[in-house]
């Protein structure tokens, strides 16, 4: 139904923030199920801050969320996730991840390039 990737980082995140580029808008059929799948590498610049990614909608509204904690400030913290998303209506629909440091003292990143992008993907998996 939809893809994007993003291959540049996104650095400072300290309170709930939208990574850039990563959404997808398709047109939905009321009685479908949608399934979404993320891939994101994390980092943060005080080893230990505990980091949420979250699935929201076109609004804001929460959908689900995955947390890890980034235990280095080298090395960065892959983190995937994936939803159902079902009763939906028959329309545009927008999903889109946002990052958050959830504890901690530092400034949270995602990190992305051609050699290792972050993405988010929709996919129609039926009735």
């Amino acid at each position: 139904m939809g893809y994007a990737e993003v291959t540049a980082n996104q650095t400072g995140i300290t309170t709930m923030t939208d990574l850039t580029g990563l959404s997808v808008t398709w047109t939905a059929v009321a009685g479908r199920k949608y399934k979404v799948t993320f891939k994101v590498l994390l980092f943060s610049t005080v080893a230990n801050d505990d980091v949420n990614v979250w699935l929201r909608n076109g609004s804001s509204t929460s959908l689900n969320a995955f947390g890890t904690r980034a235990v280095s400030t080298a090395h960065g913290i892959g983190v995937t996730g994936s939803h159902r998303l079902s009763g939906l209506s028959a329309g545009s629909q927008t999903v889109k991840l946002s990052l958050e440091r959830a504890a901690g003292s530092g400034a949270v990143a995602l990190a992305a390039a051609a050699t290792h992008p972050s993405f988010i993907l929709v996919e129609d998996i039926g009735t």
